[in-house]
């Protein structure tokens, strides 16, 4: 037989660890949303005045921009922090199930490392932020003749923003392509899989971390005149939160159905045996026959991906309730703008 037990490690469906990562996660967005929100208003106060974010009492489409701009750069941070902290602890947890060499090990880890390839990345999206930012304001301008320092923090932010976006898009790119390679590799049990959490929690956090962003992003539609740009951004944060979800998996799966197809294939040969003893009246061998044929339907049944299927119902009521409301949000309120105006 082909199942191998292996220990058990840490709940699957947790993805993260509220003590530590999520607390870790609330300060980085606090400090950075505090300091990047003081700053704006410092910047307007000395070198305009504060009237100039809201003339009329309520803040001015573009400086309202630049606050939910604000609040996605301190969120993305964050995110980067939680993600390269549970990457960290759930790779360390693979090490030991992983039939492979130290060197390979080695050469995994240090992609993740790499700080040639993060700044890379960091400069590719600064340049993308700031091309969407020019490619926004010419296609969609804001009708509106904005303080000037208004004009700069939002091509600062959009640079951010994508800088940060592009840093955790890395990220993900690389657990992908590092777990699918273990995933060929570890060794599975077929009935106790419970050692595969770490497989799980890495794809549930990641498209926890996208999705949930992209629930805050969907706000930038209210103050937008080009909403196509941003349901492009969207659509992609979407496709790759899809992809952090599965895509690490796709190698256990292979392996999990390899080990599925052999366990079947041994139990239908004992199968057979058993039914040619029962041909030959051999009574001993025959009573095998009822505990071998309860094990090829519990075989059968085996899912070949680490999920199960409460754990991923869970997870798409709890990112689908705000990602609903968000966007339910944005666009009733332009409905409202564009057949209340003014």
């Amino acid at each position: 037989m082909t199942d191998v037990p292996l220990p058990a490690h840490a709940d699957v469906a947790s993805p993260l660890r509220p003590g530590s990562d999520l607390a870790r996660g609330a300060r980085i967005f606090a400090l950075v949303f505090a300091s990047l929100l003081g700053a704006l208003l410092a910047s307007a106060a000395l070198f305009a005045d504060l009237s100039v974010l809201w003339p009329d009492g309520w803040p001015v489409r573009l400086a309202r921009f630049c606050f939910f701009l604000i609040l996605l750069t301190a969120y993305t941070l964050a995110a980067l922090v939680i993600a390269r902290r549970g990457a960290r602890r759930d790779f360390g947890a693979l090490r030991g199930v992983t039939d492979t060499t130290p060197e390979q090990w080695n050469a995994w880890e240090g992609r993740f490392r790499s700080r040639r390839s993060e700044w890379l990345a960091t400069a590719v999206g600064l340049a993308v932020g700031l091309a969407i930012d020019r490619i926004g304001s010419a296609a969609g301008p804001m009708n509106e003749r904005p303080w000037v320092g208004l004009v700069i923090w939002a091509a600062l932010l959009n640079a951010l923003l994508f800088a940060n976006l592009a840093a955790l898009a890395r990220r993900s790119v690389l657990e992908i392509r590092a777990l699918r390679a273990i995933g060929r590799r570890v060794r599975v049990s077929l009935i106790d899989k419970s050692p595969l959490a770490p497989f799980v929690r890495t794809g549930l956090r990641g498209a926890a971390l996208w999705l949930f962003g992209t629930s805050l992003a969907t706000t930038l539609l209210i103050d937008v005149n080009a909403p196509w740009l941003v349901l492009s951004v969207l659509v992609f944060t979407v496709g790759l939160a899809v992809a952090a979800l599965l895509l690490p998996s796709r190698g256990l799966n292979e392996r999990l159905r390899a080990a599925k197809e052999q366990e079947l294939a041994w139990v239908r040969g004992e199968i057979a045996r058993a039914r040619a003893a029962l041909a030959a009246g051999d009574a001993a061998e025959t009573s095998r026959l009822p505990a071998l044929l309860a094990w090829e339907e519990r075989i059968e049944r085996v899912s070949t991906w680490p999920f199960d299927t409460p754990t991923l119902l869970r997870f798409a009521l709890f990112l689908l309730v705000p990602l609903g409301s968000w966007l339910g949000g944005a666009l009733v309120e332009r409905v409202v703008d564009a057949w209340m105006p003014g």
